[in-house]
C-alpha cells in the first residue's frame, strides 16, 4: 500500500493499520474468514493485487473480479461489512457452483447479448 498510495496521508496510514490488524488476527475460524474477506474485497478494488493473483490463477481471478464481486460487494458494503463469513461463502458458491452464469441484470463484460425470450408465454414470464 505504501508503494501505491505513499505514506503521507492519514487515510493511508489508517488503512495500513487496519490491514495489519486483520493480517495479525489469530488462525481461528473467524480470523481466517476475516482475512479471506479482506483479500476478496481488495481483489476487486486494487489493480496491483488483481495482477498478482492473475499471474497464478487467471481464470478464477477474472471470474471473481468481473462477475462475482461486482454482484456481491454492494450488499456487503450496505451492511458495513459485518458478515465476512457470508461474503466469503457467497463468493465461493457463486464462483464454483454457478460458474459462467450471468449474475445481476447486466451482461458480462465483453459480451453483447441481445435479449432472448426463455419462454413461450406472451408476457415473457
Amino acid at each position: 500500500m505504501a508503494q501505491t498510495y505513499g505514506t503521507e496521508s492519514e487515510a493511508t496510514r489508517e488503512a495500513g493499520n487496519e490491514v495489519a490488524r486483520v493480517a495479525n488476527m489469530d488462525s481461528s475460524e473467524q480470523g481466517i474468514c476475516c482475512k479471506r474477506a479482506l483479500l476478496l474485497f481488495a481483489l476487486h478494488r486494487e489493480p496491483e493485487l488483481r495482477q498478482y493473483f492473475a499471474n497464478t490463477e487467471p481464470d478464477l481471478t477474472n471470474d471473481l473480479v468481473e462477475r462475482v464481486l461486482p454482484f456481491i460487494d454492494p450488499a456487503f458494503l450496505k451492511h458495513s461489512c459485518q458478515a465476512p463469513e457470508s461474503y466469503v461463502f457467497l463468493a465461493v458458491m457463486l464462483s464454483e457452483m454457478f460458474a459462467g452464469e450471468r449474475l445481476g441484470n447486466w451482461p458480462l463484460k465483453g459480451q453483447h447479448q441481445q435479449h432472448q425470450r426463455t419462454t413461450t408465454d406472451p408476457d415473457g414470464c
